[in-house]
């Protein structure tokens, strides 16, 4: 069901001059104010004034990263791709951005409905982060610095990916944790095959060692997906410490007999849609209806992204900013008409 909320009109006092048509917005609200911010450093502006516990509303278009998270924000974008049924563009982030909220810090930063095409880094100790339906980059530990000068490679505790989709490296670093419930992802590399401990849950993963080294040794597998197109194991780790539940996994795998698991697909396009295991922007990750109705995890329902209690989609549940109008000039007193709609979409 789609919902307008409303459309607001609001004067702010800006400097006088042409502004352009439909540009890149934030919204920074804290508590039941709020203050707009526009152009491809708004993120940078909004996260400058915003303290724990605010919330930052992106609208579609594109915007620098802050480079380094210390505040437990939420960053909420449009979506992380084009939706025609709602008419709505992606919210980009460029640039690399380092959590690095310090210990003590009460509350959780998230991000919501964000394309992000670099980086993201977890130093010193994070905690309890979460990704909603975003597009991510690449995800690993970040160096960061003590008071002694020594430097440090990060760790992370529960860093959660919920609908998400990974297109390269995700790094678990040792004595981390990490989880993922029905998203994609390329190359995880679980560093430490005792305690570098990362849950997948209704997941499609490719194990893609092309790059870098990458390993699910010591991981929780249920009811996923693993696409691997080398002829043996060789390149891609896992170990005694693995658990596959109901995992649908290459034929030249050879995990435990007594891991439950499906074995029997040797080719990536027999099982999905359109997924010939290479990453598109576009792909839905779907299972062919025949797989979908064979291979089934525990619940009885489909392994992969679209089986599960919540099967995966790309469309925010909550509200955003659909459209941004922005006059071309300002009034006399110095003040500039600026149309917002705010848009709910749910399934």
């Amino acid at each position: 069901m789609k919902q307008t909320f409303m459309t607001i009109a609001a004067l702010l006092l800006v400097c006088l001059g042409a502004k352009a048509q439909d540009e890149a917005m934030a919204v920074l609200t804290h508590g039941t104010t709020t203050k707009t911010f526009s152009g491809r450093a708004a993120l940078i502006n909004a996260y400058t004034e915003a303290v724990n516990g605010d919330l930052i509303t992106l609208s579609s278009g594109q915007f620098e990263s802050v480079a380094s998270i210390e505040k437990a924000i939420t960053i909420r974008g449009a979506g992380l791709g084009v939706d025609t049924i709602y008419s709505t563009q992606p919210t980009v982030i460029y640039n690399n951005i380092t959590l690095a909220i310090p210990d003590g810090v009460q509350g959780q930063f998230q991000m919501e409905g964000i394309f992000h095409n670099d980086s993201i880094f977890y130093a010193n100790n994070q905690k309890d982060a979460k990704f909603v339906k975003c597009r991510l980059n690449a995800i690993s530990a970040g160096q960061y610095q003590m008071t002694d000068d020594d430097n440090y490679w990060g760790t992370c505790q529960n860093l959660q990916f919920f609908h998400c989709k990974i297109k390269g490296v995700l790094v678990c670093n040792s004595n981390s944790t990490m989880s993922l419930v029905n998203s994609y992802v390329e190359s995880p590399y679980a560093i430490d095959e005792t305690t570098s401990n990362i849950s997948f849950r209704n997941c499609v993963i490719k194990a893609n060692c092309d790059d870098t080294e990458c390993s699910l040794c010591g991981c929780y597998l249920t009811n996923c997906v693993v696409y691997h197109a080398e002829s043996s194991n060789t390149t891609f780790r896992y170990n005694d410490y693995t658990v596959f539940t109901n995992c649908l996994l290459p034929s030249h795998w050879t995990p435990a007999a007594d891991r439950n698991t499906y074995q029997n697909y040797s080719n990536v396009t027999g099982i999905f849609k359109s997924y010939d295991g290479t990453y598109g922007e576009q792909e839905s990750f779907e299972l062919t209806d025949a797989a979908a109705a064979i291979y089934l995890g525990k619940d009885g329902k489909q392994v992969g992204m679209y089986g599960g209690v919540i099967p995966y989609t790309p469309r925010l549940a909550g509200p955003h900013i659909k459209t941004l109008q922005v006059s071309d000039h300002s009034s006399s007193d110095g003040k500039l008409n600026v149309k917002i709609q705010i848009e709910n979409t749910a399934d």
